[in-house]
């Protein structure tokens, strides 16, 4: 099914058309909200009215369940804070979407987008305390529980495609899934044919 509309969207009408009906780039680029993270996308735009991406995402934060006495041992020294459990979000995203441009600058897009998403999500559970001693890694161990879910994504963005092979996007994003809510913002690279 996704073939088919990828397929249906890029292919040629009955009139000719050239590639300039088409914009064709990457974004990448970080998120920061209720998780942190990043991903990149394949973006297209045709004839500067719809859109259509492919993206992936990983995002984490400190886990809801994590015990009060946890901590991450001295081996937290060499990751400066970083280290540690997380929940672990991995998301594949299909979005479309519908492009405005501003009329008193062309140098500025709107793309009202929303679709689809696979995750797996990832976050601690079963959590033991040990005693290792002072040159432990983590005072407890905990198990993954790992889930597959179908959910939705809204990320509205401004595009600001400054040269013909690059520019920048910035934007809200909401992931919503049956088992968590990621939400905040998003600040990406645009890098390719990002405009005519």
């Amino acid at each position: 099914m996704v073939l088919l509309v990828i397929f249906l969207f890029i292919s040629h009408s009955s009139k000719a058309q050239t590639k300039d009906n088409y914009l064709i780039y990457s974004s990448m680029g970080g998120t920061l909200g209720n998780y942190i993270g990043g991903g990149i996308t394949l973006d297209v735009i045709r004839n500067n009215k719809y859109s259509l991406g492919i993206g992936y995402y990983e995002q984490e934060k400190k886990p809801g369940n994590l015990p009060p006495d946890y901590e991450r041992g001295i081996f937290n020294l060499f990751t400066f804070g970083l280290g540690g459990v997380r929940d672990n979000i991995q998301t594949a995203s299909f979005t479309l979407g519908k492009v405005f441009y501003n009329k008193s600058n062309p140098r500025i897009r709107y793309n009202i987008k929303a679709g689809f998403t696979y995750s797996v999500i990832k976050a601690p559970t079963n959590w033991v305390w040990h005693n290792y001693g002072l040159l432990s890694n983590e005072n407890y161990t905990y198990d993954y529980e790992k889930n597959h879910v179908i959910g939705i994504l809204i990320n509205p963005t401004v595009d600001f495609p400054l040269l013909k092979f690059l520019g920048f996007s910035a934007g809200p994003y909401l992931f919503i899934n049956p088992r968590t809510i990621s939400y905040g913002m998003e600040l990406s690279y645009l890098i390719g044919y990002v405009r005519k």
